[in-house]
């Protein structure tokens, strides 16, 4: 199992990322995103070098899911899939750390 397999795609999703951006400005959702990214990078050479527990990785992906709502970035409509356009604030909340953290574990 090769360690720090993400790595490479990590480096270039955010170059390409930051590089499309015109200007990361403090809160831009951009860049808060790259802090996730590399939060969610950190813990998992740990984990490859460690092995930690799936109990912890699990708190540090809500965690960093909790800090990507907190920027405001969060699905808040499902465009008319199973008839549903709005979602109300529980259901943006939860369905995108959800997604967040089923995306990461993936």
């Amino acid at each position: 199992t090769p360690l720090v397999g993400g790595l490479v795609i990590y480096a270039a999703t955010i170059c390409t990322s930051l590089l499309a951006s015109a200007a990361v400005q403090e809160g831009d959702p951009l860049r808060i995103l790259a802090i996730g990214s590399t939060v969610l990078l950190l813990i998992g050479i740990v984990d490859d070098r460690l092995d930690l527990r799936a109990s912890y990785k699990l708190v540090v992906q809500v965690a960093v899911a909790f800090f990507v709502i907190a920027s405001g970035v969060r699905l808040t409509s499902l465009f008319g899939v199973f008839g549903i356009y709005q979602l109300s604030e529980f259901w943006q909340y939860f369905l995108t750390i959800l997604i967040v953290v089923g995306t990461v574990n993936a």
